[in-house]
């Protein structure tokens, strides 16, 4: 099915960078960062949040669908705080349970009211930051799982002819739920492909030969049926859809069961929409496929690219709280051929 969309895609298959590791490399592509350890670099869906922010609009601006295979290589809004963090959906088309009021809308009116009021008397004591950030999160949450727009994340309203064209496992339904978000507004969708077979998802270190054809078909469908489903409803060309990993797998097989190592010396990367130009490969391996031969793109230059693409300065500052300035982006060029 991804074969037949190829028009809707600019295949980067010149990636390089210097992490192996998957907890660095992940950390760097969410990021845009290397890790440093004085500073907890946000990943790129808060940075994007933080950008895009609406308090008028009551869904989330960054909603993560699925979960990490490792959750301690997982990455978080960082020093931009809890305003900008991810609301995560564990299973598509299925809330969280402590989404819906456990009470009736008017009891927790009531009670949202007592929380003002204690908020206040706790901000007169000194500590007024504090409270007001906590009412910010309580407004937004109420405002949130009493919103008619919380229908963008039932499934159910979706024909079931549709859903079973993006597929009926998780990826999927995942890439169904994040054009719904996208279609009702929100900023920042990201969806985790961990694989369903075990444990080791796409980390094929071993099973190579059985398991990747298997994955391949799992991701297949739910991402060729995104982009035609955006295209179809006019939303391809104002949305960006990326489709990454952490680095690649060495070019050969290393025993006789198809493992692959990891390898970070040409990678790829597809972007689609947001007013790129689709239908091209940029840069090239050698014959063997190990080292870049034509243009070299960085993780910084990828970055770079999604500044310009979302209409950001890419120099731009932001501080943390112990107001050191951080860039957008640290170095990088735009990659000019996808404009």
């Amino acid at each position: 099915h991804t074969a037949k969309v190829f028009d809707k895609i600019a295949l980067i298959r010149s990636m390089v960078s210097e992490e192996r590791d998957h907890f660095r490399a992940i950390k760097l592509v969410r990021t845009g960062y290397p890790i440093r350890p004085t500073i907890a670099y946000p990943t790129w869906g808060s940075v994007v949040a933080r950008d895009r922010w609406d308090p008028g609009f009551d869904l989330p601006a960054f909603v993560r669908i699925g979960k990490p295979r490792i959750k301690t290589r997982d990455v978080n809004s960082g020093v931009l705080g809890p305003r900008f963090e991810s609301f995560k959906i564990d299973e598509p088309g299925k809330l969280p349970e402590d989404v819906h009021p456990a009470v009736p809308p008017d009891v927790l009116q009531r009670r949202l009211a007592l929380a003002r009021q204690l908020d206040e008397q706790f901000a007169a004591r000194g500590s007024a930051k504090a409270a007001a950030e906590q009412r910010e999160i309580y407004d937004r949450t109420s405002r949130f799982v009493l919103s008619p727009l919380l229908d963008a994340f039932r499934l159910d309203k979706e024909p079931d002819k549709l859903r079973d064209a993006y597929g009926r496992g998780p990826f999927g339904q995942g890439c169904l739920l994040a054009r719904r978000l996208v279609e009702a507004g929100v900023s920042f969708v990201e969806v985790i492909n961990s694989g369903t077979l075990n444990d080791q998802g796409w980390d094929t270190h071993k099973r190579g030969f059985k398991e990747n054809p298997i994955l391949a078909g799992e991701t297949d469908s739910g991402y060729a049926m995104l982009l035609t489903d955006l295209a179809d409803r006019g939303l391809l060309d104002d949305t960006l859809v990326v489709w990454m990993g952490e680095f690649c797998r060495t070019p050969k097989y290393e025993d006789d069961q198809g493992g692959r190592n990891h390898y970070s010396e040409g990678w790829l990367v597809a972007l689609s929409g947001g007013g790129i130009k689709m239908g091209q490969v940029i840069g090239a391996t050698d014959k063997d496929n190990i080292h870049v031969t034509d243009r070299p793109i960085s993780v910084p230059d990828l970055f770079a690219t999604f500044c310009k693409v979302l209409g950001m300065d890419p120099h731009e500052e932001y501080f943390t709280e112990q107001n050191q300035p951080i860039k957008l982006v640290e170095g990088g060029t735009v990659i000019h051929e996808l404009f």
